[in-house]
């Protein structure tokens, strides 16, 4: 049974979702008039506008700190309550990062300097990677996530010069402390 609902919550939220990033005015996919899966590049505008890209990474991480952070309050029969809570709260993330204040937060503070939001098509996916992340957290052991995690964020930064930890300490720590890293 708990099954059933996270999956009827996940589409129910993505087709909400979807809606909801359709009238804020996000467009579908890129409007470079051609449909690609993967963005390599963090500072273009092509950047959150394709199914993966860098970020997709630290979604994933999203997901994993999630269930590490609220595995340990929730039962076992209560535990897809905490997936269904991820779900929507990945999909409301998903609105704010497209606002204007987030937009030029991360343009005016991080290596995005082109980031014009994300498309419905990686919005979708970034929801999807937090929780392939959440399952992944569900499913490896705690030591070998935690290894994981900080190959990621040290590969991202080592390919592109930004990662979680940065857009994290970004919000915490405003201003240009970061702009010699990057």
């Amino acid at each position: 049974m708990p099954t059933k609902i996270i999956i009827t919550t996940l589409i129910s939220i993505l087709l909400v979702g979807t809606y909801m990033y359709y009238v804020s005015g996000m467009p579908l996919f890129c409007d470079c008039s051609y449909l690609n899966f993967w963005n390599g590049f963090a500072d273009g505008a092509g950047n959150s506008q394709r199914f993966l890209d860098w970020y997709t990474l630290s979604h994933i991480i999203t997901g994993v700190l999630l269930v590490l952070i609220f595995k340990p309050f929730l039962k076992k029969k209560y535990l897809h309550y905490g997936i269904i809570f991820m779900i929507v709260v990945a999909a409301l993330w998903e609105v704010i990062e497209s606002t204007d204040y987030i937009i030029f937060h991360f343009r005016t503070a991080t290596i995005s300097r082109d980031y014009i939001g994300d498309s419905i098509l990686n919005a979708t996916s970034d929801i999807l990677a937090i929780l392939f992340g959440a399952a992944l957290a569900l499913k490896v052991r705690t030591g070998l996530l935690l290894i994981l995690v900080v190959c990621i964020e040290l590969a991202s930064f080592y390919f592109i010069q930004d990662n979680l930890t940065t857009n994290i300490l970004s919000f915490i720590v405003p201003g240009s402390w970061l702009a010699p890293l990057l």
